[in-house]
């Protein structure tokens, strides 16, 4: 064994706890900006969210039980690389099966619009922006991942493309199927959140490759960067959460 095993052991059963907690009480939760998967087809309707949200949960959970040994035997660094696959394909599977209920609802309810079909595409400006920021992130980590070839690729450089390939299908998302980040109460902001999302994690990427490399207080920079964008979308997702809330009790005390 390697490393400190009782943090190998309490990182991992924190997420198996969260994610058994996430699927008990997934019937429970309400679509909103702080908990869940928050994206459009998870909240075409309560069942919908209730399936998908107890879904994650259960993925999350096992997978806090299945990196504990990976931790045990190979160290922090490997069960850290471990929970980012895992939140690679726990994520992909979640959105993914969201999108097919989703369908299936909306052919159980054909009265009830799909997703899809209130949702307009990104404008060019838009598309260049998030399409340029994937192609950056992808030449960084071509980059780095050359520059470690020599030493092989190790921890790093795999978690590395695991955010790239979240970057990649979170790009693909924004500009193919935008109605993946169109929520109840963003409206016509959902454009903002498809451009900061995908950018920022391609910031992400720019910056760890950045890091990987030795151009430390540069990629620094660009994480601080990213954050703020991932503190504005926030910023506004919960502002117009907020709005919609105190309107929707508006109306129903008559005011």
């Amino acid at each position: 064994m390697k490393g400190p095993w009782l943090v190998e052991v309490v990182l991992g059963l924190s997420l198996s706890i969260v994610g058994f907690t996430i699927a008990w009480q997934a019937e429970e939760l309400e679509p909103s900006p702080l908990f869940g998967v928050r994206v459009g087809y998870a909240v075409s309707s309560k069942r919908v969210w209730t399936r998908v949200n107890r879904l994650m949960g259960l993925l999350l959970g096992i997978g806090g039980l299945a990196v504990v040994p990976v931790g045990l035997l190979w160290g922090l660094a490997a069960e850290v690389m471990a929970l980012a696959l895992l939140a690679l394909a726990s994520t992909i599977a979640a959105i993914e099966y969201s999108r097919r209920l989703a369908e299936i609802e909306s052919l159980r309810e054909p009265p009830k619009a799909s997703p899809a079909e209130a949702v307009a595409p990104l404008g060019a400006a838009a598309r260049v922006l998030v399409a340029s920021s994937l192609a950056a992130s992808v030449a960084a980590a071509i980059y780095a991942s050359v520059l470690l070839a020599g030493e092989g690729i190790g921890e790093a450089g795999v978690a590395l493309w695991v955010l790239v390939g979240m970057d990649a299908y979170l790009s693909y998302l924004a500009l193919l199927r935008p109605e993946a980040y169109s929520l109840p109460w963003l409206g016509e902001y959902y454009r903002v959140m498809a451009v900061l999302i995908p950018v920022s994690l391609s910031l992400d990427t720019i910056a760890v490759s950045l890091i990987v490399v030795g151009a430390t207080r540069l990629g620094l920079g660009l994480l601080a960067l990213s954050t703020g964008l991932v503190a504005l979308a926030a910023a506004v997702s919960l502002r117009r959460y907020s709005a919609r809330s105190r309107g929707q009790a508006g109306a129903a005390a008559g005011i």
